[in-house]
C-alpha cells in the first residue's frame, strides 16, 4: 500500500512541474495583449527615440536581445513579450530547482512553484514584455549554484543578471561571503573568490569599455513598472503566514553550523533587495525576494512538523499552505489584477491610435501626455511626462476638458464621448492652426 502511495507521489512530481508551467501559461494567454507603459519606454531607449538618465543604461541584455529580433526582421514588442513569457516560465522552473536544493523535498518544491505561479504579479509580469523575470530567472539559477557550491557557475549567471540590473552584481558579494563561511582553508578560498572575480570582470568589463566607446550610460537598470495594481490587504495575508513560518528555518531546535550557515546567502539576498528597493524606491525589486520567501516558508513548515514528530503530515500541510495562498491570491487578481489589465489593454488600443495620427500629422511640436511611453512608441518622437498645468502643443489625456486646448482627435466615436465615459483624446493648444476635430472614422464633430 506504501509502495502505491509512493508511485503515486512520483509520478505528481515527475509531471507536476510541467502541470504547473502549463497552468502558468494558459492562464497568461488569456491576456496576452496586456503590455505596460515602461515596455514602449524600453523600446523607445533601445531604438534612440528618447534618452534615459546620462548614467542608466537601460537593461543592456534585453536591447541585445531586441536588436537580434530587429535583425530577423521580427516585431520587436512580441519579441519581448514572448521572451518575458518564458522567462517567467522558467522562474517557475528554478524555483522548483532551488527549492529541492534547499527543503530537501521535491513536493514541497513542487507547492513552492505552484504558489508563485498563481501570484497576481507573475500573471503581469509573463505577457509585459519586461526584463525583470529574465534577471529574476538568472539569480535564482545563480542562487541554486551557490547552494551547490558551484561558485564560478553561479557568479557566471549573477554577471549576466548585472547586465540587466545592477542590483544583481551585489550577488558577487553574497558569494564571496558563502565561500569564506563554508571553506576550512583560506588560501583555497582565496583562490576561488580570485577566480569568481576574474569571472565577474571579464563579463562586466567589456560592457563598461562599450558604453565609454559610445558614450552611453554604464549602470545597467530595469525599466520599472509606471504602476502595479493595487494590492490590497489580501495580498498581505499569504505573505506575513509565509514570513511567520520561515522563521522555523531560523530556530531549529537542534542547529548544526552548517544547518545556520545554510541560510545566510538566502536571507542576505532577501536583504540586499530589500535594502536597495527602499533607497532607489522601486517596488519591482520588492517582487524578486518573494520566491525566497515562499521558500524559506515551505521550509519552516516542514521544519515545525519535523521537529513535532508529524512527518506524515508534511505533504497535508504542505498543500493546505499552497491553497491558502492559491485562494488570496486569486482574490486579490480578480478583484484588482484582472480590472487593471482589462484596462490597460482598453486604453492601449485607443492611445496605439492617438500615437500613429500624431506620426502622420505633426511637425515638430511637443507632446505630454500621462502614458508617454505609448504614445512615444508610436508617434516616434519624445514625450513629456503630463504635469499640473500643460503648456505643450499637444496634450494625450482622459480629462473631459482642458483649459486652453481644443480637442482634435479621439479614438472615441461621438457617442461614446457623449455617454460621458472618460476617453483618451488629443488636445492641442488653442490659438494654432489645428485640423477640425474629428473621430476615429473621420466624421466631423
Amino acid at each position: 500500500m506504501e509502495s502505491r502511495g509512493y508511485d503515486i507521489i512520483t509520478r505528481i512530481i515527475r509531471y507536476g512541474i510541467p502541470a504547473v508551467v502549463g497552468v502558468y501559461y494558459i492562464n497568461v494567454y488569456f491576456f496576452f495583449d496586456f503590455t505596460p507603459d515602461s515596455t514602449f519606454l524600453a523600446q523607445q531607449y533601445f531604438t534612440g527615440i528618447t534618452s534615459p538618465a546620462p548614467w542608466a543604461s537601460p537593461e543592456p541584455v534585453w536591447m541585445f536581445l531586441s536588436q537580434i529580433g530587429s535583425m530577423l526582421g521580427l516585431d520587436t514588442l512580441l519579441v519581448m513579450k514572448v521572451l518575458s513569457l518564458l522567462s517567467c516560465c522558467c522562474v517557475i522552473l528554478f524555483s522548483f530547482l532551488l527549492g529541492t536544493e534547499i527543503i530537501g523535498d521535491r513536493f514541497v518544491a513542487l507547492c513552492v512553484s505552484f504558489s508563485l505561479a498563481v501570484q497576481s504579479w507573475m500573471l503581469h509580469l509573463g505577457p509585459s514584455g519586461s526584463a525583470l523575470p529574465l534577471a529574476l530567472a538568472l539569480m535564482l539559477v545563480s542562487l541554486f549554484f551557490l547552494f551547490r557550491n558551484e561558485y564560478l557557475l553561479a557568479s557566471i549567471f549573477s554577471g549576466v543578471a548585472s547586465l540587466l540590473l545592477w542590483q544583481a552584481g551585489l550577488l558577487v558579494g553574497i558569494i564571496l561571503f558563502d565561500v569564506f563561511i563554508n571553506s576550512r582553508d583560506a588560501r583555497r578560498a582565496a583562490r576561488v573568490a580570485i577566480s569568481i572575480l576574474l569571472v565577474l570582470f571579464g563579463m562586466v568589463v567589456p560592457w563598461l569599455l562599450y558604453a565609454w566607446n559610445t558614450d552611453t550610460g554604464f549602470v545597467p537598470s530595469i525599466v520599472g513598472f509606471e504602476a502595479w495594481p493595487e494590492s490590497g490587504f489580501l495580498f498581505f495575508v499569504p505573505i506575513g503566514l509565509l514570513v511567520f513560518t520561515g522563521f522555523g528555518s531560523l530556530f531549529p531546535l537542534e542547529r548544526s553550523r552548517q544547518e545556520v550557515l545554510k541560510f545566510i546567502p538566502l536571507h542576505l539576498w532577501i536583504g540586499l533587495f530589500l535594502v536597495t528597493g527602499a533607497s532607489t524606491q522601486s517596488v519591482d525589486l520588492y517582487y524578486l525576494i518573494l520566491p525566497a520567501v515562499l521558500i524559506l516558508g515551505f521550509h519552516g513548515l516542514r521544519k515545525f512538523l519535523e521537529q513535532g514528530g508529524r512527518q506524515r503530515s508534511i505533504m497535508a500541510f504542505s498543500l493546505l499552505l499552497t491553497a491558502v495562498i492559491v485562494l488570496f491570491n486569486q482574490i486579490q487578481f480578480f478583484r484588482y489584477g484582472n480590472e487593471y489589465i482589462r484596462d490597460t489593454i482598453t486604453q492601449n488600443k485607443e492611445l496605439e491610435e492617438i500615437g500613429v495620427w500624431l506620426k502622420v500629422h505633426m511637425v515638430d511640436e511637443s507632446i505630454s501626455t500621462q502614458r508617454n511611453g505609448i504614445i512615444g512608441y508610436y508617434a516616434h518622437t519624445p514625450v513629456q511626462q503630463e504635469g499640473g498645468n500643460p503648456t505643450t502643443h499637444y496634450v494625450v489625456t482622459d480629462q473631459r476638458d482642458l483649459r486652453g486646448y481644443t480637442r482634435i482627435f479621439s479614438p472615441a466615436s461621438a457617442n461614446e464621448i457623449a455617454s460621458g465615459i472618460s476617453y483618451f483624446a488629443l488636445w492641442k493648444l488653442a490659438g494654432t492652426p489645428a485640423e477640425e476635430p474629428t473621430d476615429k472614422k473621420g466624421e466631423q464633430k
